[in-house]
């Protein structure tokens, strides 16, 4: 598992994908999502901490240990992760990144600070 990144222009690719390892359905992340959806239905409140806070830009001194997030809007937020992260991908596996005769930054064009991480 590895990811892409530029120390030219600070672009990042997430993790190369695979098929029995890391990509945006492995078997954890459907868990987590399906936790979420079942804790909703149920009634439950979803904890919001301070990370999960300022991904969603909700200032930290609002943030307390009882606040809560609506599950239709962490799914909401998961889903829209994983949607950035499909979105962003150049290089699916890391055997695409290698096999590509000319691997460049694709916002800056650079192939001298472009590297897997």
């Amino acid at each position: 598992m590895a990811y892409l990144r530029c120390d030219n222009c600070g672009w990042e690719q997430d993790d190369f994908w695979s098929e029995d390892g890391w990509n945006p359905f492995y078997k954890t992340q459907i868990e987590n999502l399906r936790s979420t959806l079942n804790k909703g239905l149920k009634g439950e409140k979803i904890q919001l901490d301070a990370n999960l806070a300022e991904d969603l830009g909700i200032p930290h001194e609002l943030v307390n240990r009882t606040a809560h997030i609506d599950f239709k809007e962490m799914l909401i937020w998961e889903l829209g992760r994983i949607q950035d992260k499909i979105l962003n991908m150049t290089w699916f596996t890391e055997k695409d990144f290698r096999d590509d005769p000319n691997p460049v930054c694709p916002q800056c064009g650079s192939s001298e600070d472009f590297d897997t991480d």
